[in-house]
C-alpha cells in the first residue's frame, strides 16, 4: 500500500513513474545453418593398408573407405560447428532416396530390416540386414556424441570423441559404390532438418569389363528456414485520485489528512513484426570417380507452394546463383554455404522447395549423365529469433512535499520481467 500522510494541505509531485526496459535478442535453439556431422573412421583400425580404412578425406570427414565396417558417424567438426544439442538417429541411404528414405521401411533405406523392392526410381535391392532406428539413435551435447545405447560398434576418433559404426547396412545399388548418410533429429518426418553426407566404399564398386561409364556426381544439402520477430510495447498508468503518467508527472492536489492512492498499470504487447526471411545451409558435391571432374557448377533455387520461383539465392557468398566450382578432385567433396533471402513475407506453414543442381563435363569422368539435382521441402513456421520478446517492469517512487507535509511508501513496487501484456494493480 502507498499511503501519503499530511498535517496540512500538500501537493504530491511526480510520485510514481512506471518504466519499461525492453529485453535483448533471443534465439530459438535449432540445427543451425551450416552445422554438420560427417562419416569418419576409427584410427585404431587398419584396413587395406589405410588407417581406419580411409582412402580419401580428412580425419573428421573421410569420403572414401575400403569396406563398409570402416565407416563411422560423429557429431561434427570441432569449433562449435557440430550438431546442436539434442537426440538424433542415422540411416544409410541409396543415392537419390534422401527425401524419404531416412524413415524405416521406406524405399532406399539400407539401414533398416525391410527388403528392397528393386523398383524403378528410388529403391534398393537390399536384403534388409540392418536393424531398427532405436539401434541407430544417439544424443549430442557440445557438438559431440554424448550417449549411445544401441548395439553398433563404437570407437574413438582422432580427437578422442565417441563415434558409432554405421554397420550393419545393405549394399548400395549405385555401381560407383556411393552411399548417403542421413542424420536427422529424433522424430523427423521431413528431410529439411536432416544433415546428409555422401561417401564411397571401394568394395561396393561394381566391376565393369565393357561399355563402362563413370559414376555421376552427387549433390546433397540441408535447408534451415529462419526469420526474426520484433515486438513493440506500450505502458499506461492511472491512479484513482487523478492520472499520474510519464506525460503528466505532476500528480494531484488533496487536502485530506491521509490519502491512499490506488494505482493501475496496463502493459500492452503488439503482435510483432516479422523480417529477415531466409533459408540457408550447406550444399555438398561429391565426385566418387577416380578421375577429376571438370566444368563443375552448382545452382540453387526456391519455389513456393504454387511452384513459382521465390527468393534470391547466393552460393558461397558469390552474390548469386549459379556458382562456378571449377574442378572437383577424384573421390573428394566440396562444401558450399548458401542462403536464399526473401524481400517480402512468404506464406507461413506452407511447403516451399529448395533445389540444388550440380552440372559437370561428362567427358571428364566418362559419365552418362552430366547433371544431378536434390531438393528439400521446408516451411516457415515459428521465428528463429525474437527481439524485445520480454520487458522489465519497474516502478520509481519519489515524493516532493511541502515543509509541513510528509509522504511514506508502504508495500512493494511492481518489478520484474514480463513476456505478455496485462494489468497490474497495487496501492
Amino acid at each position: 500500500m502507498r499511503k501519503v500522510s499530511f498535517s496540512t494541505a500538500v501537493r504530491l509531485c511526480a510520485s510514481l513513474a512506471a518504466v519499461l526496459a525492453v529485453g535483448a535478442l533471443t534465439s530459438t535453439s535449432a540445427l543451425a545453418a551450416g552445422n554438420a556431422a560427417y562419416t569418419t573412421f576409427d584410427p585404431s583400425i587398419t584396413d587395406g593398408g589405410f588407417t581406419g580404412g580411409c582412402v580419401h578425406g580428412s580425419v573428421i570427414n573421410c569420403n572414401t573407405y575400403v569396406s563398409k565396417p570402416d565407416v563411422y558417424v560423429n557429431g561434427g567438426p570441432s569449433g562449435g560447428n557440430g550438431l546442436a544439442d539434442g537426440e538424433y538417429f542415422f540411416a544409410v541411404l541409396a543415392p537419390g532416396c534422401q527425401n524419404g528414405g531416412f524413415i524405416d521401411g521406406a524405399n532406399g533405406n539400407l539401414s533398416d530390416t525391410t527388403i528392397g523392392t528393386a523398383a524403378t526410381g528410388c529403391s534398393d535391392e537390399g536384403l534388409g540386414e540392418g536393424d531398427s532406428v532405436g539401434e541407430r539413435s544417439f544424443s549430442v551435447k557440445g557438438g559431440v556424441i554424448s550417449s549411445y545405447s544401441g548395439g553398433h560398434t563404437t570407437g574413438t576418433d582422432a580427437n578422442g570423441h565417441t563415434i558409432i559404426s554405421l554397420a550393419p547396412y545393405d549394399d548400395t545399388p549405385n555401381p560407383g559404390g556411393v552411399y548417403i548418410l542421413a542424420i536427422c533429429p529424433k522424430g523427423a518426418t521431413s528431410p529439411a532438418p536432416c544433415k546428409f553426407d555422401a561417401f564411397k566404399v571401394k568394395e561396393s564398386v561394381t566391376t565393369c569389363t565393357e561399355n563402362c561409364h563413370g559414376a555421376p556426381l552427387s549433390v546433397v544439402k540441408d535447408a534451415n528456414p529462419a526469420f526474426t520477430r520484433e515486438f513493440n510495447w506500450s505502458i499506461l498508468k492511472s491512479v484513482d485520485v487523478c492520472q499520474v503518467t510519464l506525460l503528466t508527472p505532476n500528480g494531484c492536489q488533496t487536502t485530506h489528512s491521509e490519502t491512499t492512492l490506488n494505482y493501475k498499470v496496463k502493459v500492452t504487447k503488439d503482435g510483432g513484426t516479422d523480417s529477415g526471411w531466409e533459408v540457408a545451409g550447406t550444399i555438398t558435391i561429391f565426385n566418387p570417380n577416380e578421375t577429376e571432374a571438370t566444368g563443375v557448377s552448382v545452382s540453387d533455387v526456391v519455389t513456393d507452394p504454387a511452384s513459382k520461383a521465390a527468393g534470391a539465392c547466393d552460393i558461397n557468398k558469390s552474390g548469386g546463383s549459379p556458382y562456378s566450382v571449377g574442378a572437383v578432385a577424384a573421390e573428394t567433396e566440396v562444401e558450399l554455404p548458401y542462403a536464399c533471402t526473401f524481400a517480402t513475407k512468404p506464406t507461413y506453414n506452407a511447403d516451399y522447395t529448395n533445389t540444388a543442381t550440380v552440372e559437370w563435363d561428362a567427358e571428364s569422368v566418362n559419365s552418362e549423365a552430366s547433371k544431378e539435382s536434390f531438393d528439400v521441402p521446408f516451411q516457415f513456421t515459428t521465428p528463429t529469433k525474437t527481439v524485445h520478446n520480454s520487458v522489465s517492469l519497474s516502478d520509481l517512487y519519489t515524493a516532493t512535499q511541502l515543509p509541513t507535509g510528509s509522504a511514506t511508501l508502504e508495500g512493494t513496487l511492481p518489478s520484474g520481467d514480463v513476456s505478455a501484456g496485462g494489468e497490474f494493480e497495487y496501492a
